[in-house]
């Protein structure tokens, strides 16, 4: 998470593809020029396709600090560089952009070549999933306007309820894109599904401050849930998950980590130990269930019991 509460909206500088690959050229040339002066940088660029003047490099700069939260520190000996507390906003902005320009370059494949759809397989979109509503949340996101909508919980008997609520960022996950706003009158982190359950979204004039403390757990859990770990485990800090992965499936977990904080700490033959930094939820035990036989968990010891009895009641669904 951005140490700035401003630097986190991902699209205050950049409007096209074009102006996307500029920013990860820009980037790729910081990290593997030595020493990444400003000219080399700007060659790179032009190695590119890019020809940048000297005011459009430190415009450049300043959009990635301003609006990104990606900090350049400058060397004499060693020209520009990345600053550490920066990279975990340099992942996220790369790892964002690549799904982007990998979506763009197959959007605009089919178009030109239409006898291509034949051969790209995508997921059925989630039933009720509405992406018409994405387009007012990213743009109140953006201008960190308020936004008003009304929403009604699956299985719930009550009317739908109406919030006027703070967004602060969106997710994906198992295919469906998540809310995550700051509710006033709560003082706290809502998280809503943007599919059927969700209507009537606008967009107020009335501005709000970024509070990045009321979303801070949103980074200590796998998927979504946070609030769950106080009502099972009376915890609500992150904990050390030890797990051992066996030989034939370390490849997969390392390749795809259960979260970013997943380290390797012990291996042999048979397979490996690692371990995660976690707030335990629903979605990390479901991640383990799909991971079968070929992992397993080490401790802390109560959540270790907690996984057994779930892997009990599956059973007992089974016995009839």
């Amino acid at each position: 998470m951005s140490k700035k509460g401003q630097n986190t909206g991902y699209s205050t500088s950049i409007s096209s593809i074009g102006m996307i690959e500029r920013y990860i050229h820009f980037l790729e040339a910081v990290q593997t020029l030595k020493p990444a002066t400003r000219i080399r940088i700007q060659n790179y660029l032009e190695e590119q396709g890019d020809l940048i003047s000297e005011s459009t490099f430190h415009r450049i700069r300043k959009n990635l600090e301003e609006g990104l939260g990606i900090v350049l520190e400058h060397d004499k000996r060693l020209g520009y560089r990345i600053q550490k507390e920066s990279q975990e906003e340099l992942e996220r902005f790369m790892d964002l952009t690549g799904l982007a320009i990998r979506e763009g370059q197959i959007k605009q494949a089919l178009l030109n070549e239409p006898d291509l759809f034949q051969y790209v397989l995508m997921e059925k979109t989630l039933a009720g999933e509405r992406k018409e509503i994405l387009s007012p949340i990213l743009k109140a996101l953006l201008k960190k306007k308020k936004i008003e909508l009304s929403y009604h919980k699956y299985g719930a008997d009550e009317a739908k309820n109406y919030y006027q609520l703070e967004p602060h960022y969106i997710k994906k996950y198992l295919g469906r894109w998540y809310l995550f706003a700051y509710a006033p009158w709560l003082e706290r982190a809502m998280t809503l599904a943007i599919d059927n359950r969700m209507t009537n979204v606008q967009v107020k004039h009335e501005s709000f401050t970024r509070k990045e403390d009321a979303f801070k757990k949103l980074f200590q859990v796998v998927g979504l849930n946070y609030a769950q770990a106080e009502y099972d485990f009376n915890i609500s800090e992150p904990v050390g998950i030890e797990f051992w992965v066996q030989a034939n499936y370390v490849d997969y977990i390392e390749a795809l980590p259960i979260h970013p904080t997943q380290t390797m700490t012990k291996q042999n033959s048979k397979g490996k130990n690692f371990r995660i930094e976690v707030i335990p939820n629903y979605e990390l035990v479901q991640a383990f269930l799909r991971m079968g036989n070929q992992a397993k968990i080490l401790s802390p010891s109560f959540f270790v019991d907690y996984f057994k009895a779930c892997v009990k009641g599956v059973l007992e669904r089974y016995r009839h």
